[in-house]
């Protein structure tokens, strides 16, 4: 509050210098920015969703306010993700173990995996699902999940009831921004163009084997891997989708990238005549199926000169391809 005089019936204001304007300038602004992060936060939970998918007899996308209608457990917390906390942290969410039996997952359902808005995955048993309190919170201590604390859903472990849950899953299970829930593994289906390609389309094509040093961000081990799958040339001209020398293939994974992120990965069309650009489908001498705790059913395997910024970084969780014509 600025101090006011007043003389002779006029309102006067004494001296202010420039340095007490650029303090007031500097809290008006931070106010501002306040506003407008908490109107965006606001926004961002309004249109967020969690989609239920895998092995489940009812896949679903729920908008924010079922979550948010759905999340009747609290747990007490202190992430492991954050500096140590003098005081537990009391949680609002819904369980996962609710969500499986919301979507109908299958009794044999091993494993359930969930998924940030940035790709980040974290896989937890499902026997540990059911039988301990592990939740996607949309509270913390009664106020909406700022972002900066891994909102406005986060994955939480109830480490202060169950303290033996920290021995089996360590920080990088805390979750931040969930988008997915997958119970064991989704079918292969990659939206081609206008075309949907399925398992039964891919396994008519011709199988090749890339073995190379791997940029996943998690849960691969580490050094060389043996993937096999399929060559995206294959699968392009299978989906009869044309390109034009100039025309750029962006890659679609489930991380709902805005198209001017720069992490959005586009390949142009003369990529396809590498026989190193794959869609990788099963993993090691066992030839597994990639499950979605290594970012399956399909990755792509992308060759370092045209990974982003010149990483071998190889998308996880690919949903398929468009094409970007050039104009």
């Amino acid at each position: 509050m600025v101090p006011i005089m007043v003389l002779g019936g006029v309102a006067c204001a004494p001296p202010v210098d420039d340095g007490q304007l650029g303090a007031w300038l500097a809290e008006a602004r931070e106010a501002d920015a306040g506003a407008r992060a908490l109107h965006e936060e606001v926004n961002e939970r309004a249109s967020w969703t969690l989609t239920l998918s895998g092995q489940v007899a009812r896949p679903e996308v729920l908008p924010w306010e079922t979550v948010d209608a759905l999340a009747d457990s609290e747990v007490l917390a202190r992430p492991t993700v954050e500096r140590p906390q003098d005081e537990p942290i009391r949680f609002r969410g819904v369980r996962l173990a609710s969500l499986l039996v919301r979507a109908g997952a299958a009794p044999a359902a091993r494993e359930v995996t969930i998924v940030a808005s940035d790709g980040f995955r974290a896989t937890f048993a499902a026997a540990d699902v059911n039988a301990m309190p592990i939740q996607l919170s949309v509270t913390r201590d009664g106020e909406p999940i700022s972002r900066s604390y891994g909102g406005p859903l986060f994955g939480t472990l109830p480490n202060v009831d169950f303290p033996g849950i920290e021995s089996l899953y360590k920080q990088s299970w805390w979750a931040y921004y969930v988008t997915h829930v997958i119970v064991d593994t989704s079918d292969v289906a990659l939206q081609i163009g206008e075309r949907t390609v399925g398992a039964v389309d891919l396994a008519g094509l011709e199988m090749v084997t890339v073995q190379a040093p791997h940029g996943f961000r998690t849960g691969w081990d580490a050094g060389p891997v043996a993937v096999d799958g399929v060559r995206v040339r294959d699968v392009v001209k299978l989906a009869g989708l044309t390109l034009s020398p100039g025309d750029l293939l962006r890659v679609r994974v489930m991380a709902s990238l805005p198209d001017d992120d720069q992490h959005a990965l586009r390949l142009p069309a003369e990529a396809l005549d590498r026989d190193d650009l794959v869609f990788g489908l099963t993993v090691g001498a066992a030839h597994e199926p990639i499950p979605a705790r290594l970012g399956g059913p399909v990755v792509l395997l992308v060759p370092k000169d045209y990974a982003v910024d010149g990483a071998s970084e190889w998308p996880t969780f690919v949903q398929g391809l468009t094409v970007e014509r050039r104009p």
